[in-house]
This record gives C-alpha cells, sequence and structure tokens, in this order.
C-alpha cells in the first residue's frame, strides 16, 4: 500500500526552494507514494513543471483567499468576507509588529490560525516545505502521522520571534535544514530541538539542467559583450544592490558587458532607480521571472552570486553542472557548496566583486575545465529523502 504524504509550500514562483521542492517531486516513486501537494498561494510558473501524479488540492478556498498577493485578485466576489478580513487582519499585523515576517508570524497567531479549516484528508507524512507559514499550517491543521519541517536558510539570518517558532518545532517529528552551517544554526537557537534536526541538500538533477539548457538561445545573450547572470529574488538578501554598483566600476573600467538578473521581487523599484541613476539603463537589466533559465546559464560568461546570505544555492548548483565560471561572495554557508577550484569567493563589497569578475575574465579557462572535468548534481540523494519519509518519528536515520 503507498505511504500517503502531503507537502505544503507557500507557492512556486520560481524560489530556489520552490525549484528544490519541483526537482525533488520530479524524481519521485510515484510507485512508493501517494503525493498531495498544497500550496498557501496556488501560483507561479513552476506549476507547470509538476509531474502529473501529483495531487494539487485546490479544494481551500478559504486558505487561497486569505493568501492572495496581487491587488488585483485580493478581492474575491465570491468570499467577500475573507477578502476583507485578508486586508484588515494584514494591515492590523504590520501595524502590531515591525518587519515582514514577524507581521506574518503574528498574522497567524492572531487571527488566521482560527479562521483556517483543517484538512479532513488523514496523512502517513506531512512536510511543510518552507519556514513560517507552511510549517504553522502542517502543525495547526493537518493531521499526520510524522510531521517534518524544512528550513532553507541560514536560520541566525532571518528575523523571526524564536519563541513562537520553538512552540511549533517542538509540534514536529523531524526538522531539516539543507547545510551543515543551517544545520548548526538551528541547534545554536533551538538547542532542545537538536535530536531531531537533518541536513538533506536540495535535489538537482544534472541530466534534466543539461537537456533545459539547449531549449532555446536567449535575445539577450545573442551579444559579443561580457554576459553576466545572477539569479534570484529581487530582495535585500540577495545583494543586488551590490551587483548594480559592481557594474558601475566595470563600466568606469571600459568593461563592455550586459549584466542580467533573473527575479522579481519587492525591491524592483528601488534597483531601477540605482540602475538609471548609475547609467546603467544599457548595461544592467532586471529581466523578470523565466520558466526555463537554463539557457540563460548556459550562455552566460560568468555566473554572478552577490548574496549576504543563504542556505545553499540552486543556482550554484546549476552553474557548476554547466561548467560556467563563478564569482560569488563569502556568506557564512558558502564553503558548503563551492572551493577555490570550483570559483573565486569575494568579500561582500563592490570594489571585491568587481575585482572578482575582472580576475575571472583572466582565469576563466581553468575554471572551466575544473567543472567540466568533475560530475555534478546529486539525484542519487533522493534514497536520503525515501529514509526520512520511511522513519517513524522515534527512528534515526
Amino acid at each position: 500500500m503507498k505511504k500517503k504524504i502531503l507537502f505544503v509550500m507557500s507557492s512556486l514562483r520560481g524560489g530556489g526552494a520552490e525549484r528544490g521542492l519541483v526537482n525533488l517531486l520530479s524524481l519521485f516513486d510515484f510507485e512508493r507514494y501517494e503525493v498531495d501537494l498544497i500550496l498557501l498561494q496556488q501560483e507561479g510558473f513552476l506549476l507547470k513543471q509538476l509531474p502529473p501524479e501529483v495531487n494539487l488540492i485546490s479544494d481551500c478556498e478559504d486558505l487561497h483567499t486569505l493568501y492572495r498577493t496581487s491587488l488585483k485578485k485580493i478581492f474575491s466576489f465570491k468570499y467577500p468576507a475573507l477578502s476583507f478580513k485578508h486586508i484588515v487582519y494584514t494591515l492590523t499585523s504590520k501595524l502590531a509588529v515591525e518587519g515582514a515576517s514577524k507581521s506574518r508570524q503574528y498574522r497567524w497567531k492572531r487571527f488566521y490560525r482560527k479562521i483556517i479549516k483543517k484538512l479532513n484528508k488523514p496523512y502517513d507524512v506531512g512536510i511543510a516545505y518552507m519556514h513560517c507559514e507552511p510549517i504553522y499550517f502542517l502543525v495547526d491543521k493537518v493531521k499526520a502521522d510524522i510531521k517534518i519541517g524544512w528550513i532553507h536558510n541560514d536560520y541566525s539570518q532571518l528575523e523571526y520571534n524564536h519563541a513562537m517558532d520553538l512552540r511549533y518545532f517542538k509540534k514536529l517529528d523531524k526538522l531539516v535544514s539543507i547545510s551543515d552551517i543551517c544545520v548548526e544554526a538551528l541547534r545554536k537557537t533551538f538547542p532542545s530541538q537538536r535530536s531531531k534536526l537533518y541536513m538533506l541538500p536540495n535535489l538537482t538533477s544534472s541530466e534534466t539542467v543539461k537537456v533545459m539548457a539547449e531549449e532555446f538561445i536567449p535575445e539577450e545573450f545573442k551579444t559579443k559583450k561580457l554576459k553576466l547572470l545572477s539569479i534570484g529574488r529581487l530582495d535585500v538578501q540577495k545583494g543586488f544592490d551590490i551587483a548594480i554598483d559592481a557594474a558601475s566600476i566595470l563600466k568606469k573600467h571600459g568593461i563592455d558587458f550586459i549584466w542580467c538578473i533573473i527575479g522579481k521581487g519587492s525591491i524592483k523599484k528601488e534597483l531601477e532607480n540605482q540602475i538609471k541613476s548609475l547609467g546603467l539603463e544599457k548595461s544592467f537589466f532586471l529581466l523578470g521571472t523565466k520558466e526555463n533559465p537554463y539557457p540563460f546559464i548556459k550562455r552566460s560568461d560568468i555566473v554572478v552570486q552577490t548574496s549576504r546570505f543563504e542556505g545553499k544555492s540552486v543556482v550554484i548548483d546549476e552553474a557548476k553542472i554547466l561548467a560556467k565560471p563563478i564569482v560569488v561572495t563569502r556568506y557564512s554557508t558558502v564553503f558548503d557548496q563551492i572551493n577555490e577550484k570550483e570559483g573565486i569567493i569575494v568579500e561582500l563589497n563592490a570594489a571585491a566583486v568587481a575585482e572578482g569578475i575582472e580576475r575571472m575574465l583572466t582565469d576563466s579557462e581553468a575554471y572551466i575545465k575544473y567543472l567540466s572535468e568533475n560530475k555534478y548534481g546529486n539525484q542519487d540523494k533522493i534514497s536520503e529523502y525515501y529514509k526520512l519519509f520511511d522513519c517513524t518519528s522515534e527512528e534515526k536515520l
């Protein structure tokens, strides 16, 4: 008899955790597991990439109405009372608590927990594949024999109410993060939970990445200029303000380049203003999200990651698979993922990023040769996921 598994996720818009989930489900053994997926926001271009065997739960109108984000869609004529509550509760929470993360915690604890319905279907395993509200939903609204939470970032860098998270973590059977340093951050912050902590890396299929990288040639990269690429949410964490300042330095040094960023987010306007103020409109481009980013990686000359902190970067794994030279900032978890033969690791400032890019122009062939001679992708690690899903709540891996 198949084991029944539920995944809870915020959305499938295209971030690293979202792509990690789609990669995981694409490798899943559906002869062994029956898989349901519930999204707080039922949107995102990665929805198209879900395997057909995954049952996407759509009959949760209360949940989906309360988590609408688009101003055009926020009001539901079918559920006007819920739409009104969504607006009032969100504004009230933002006024009550400073910071987006803590206001979402407050909104769940003070309001949403009381009005969102529980799921009727029981599961063998419930998995919240993102921190914050997916974990709260799993704990409060799902009946499952084993409940597992996932943290996709360095928790010490996240601005959450630790006391509230601890109350929920205590109700989980297992808590997973994606690198050794991320697990250690959880151990230090929540020492009472150390026995339930596990490390499992995000999965990346090398064959899938290589095949999808050949689907098209991006129009933006049909140029003889130096082609730089960064991928990530337009968020302070990703350090794209640093990237823009680094681009200004490259321009002053006479380097002819285009620098493209794939992703969208809350600070797009600020980044656009910064690009304009530095006169980079013909060199630095915000492309929005792309259903298939791999042709951009393959046709780039250098992949640049300017993050202030990360859990584990899916983009770096994909760049390594496609043997692309990498320049990356020295955030706390970077050495969990890349060594100095695979890319240039620089300090977290614009001058260092620009210098790293210029150095890579000279040394790129050595990095390409090393990356090409090594195998990347970790699809075989799916067996470690199965071990976790098949454990009882008391068992260790």
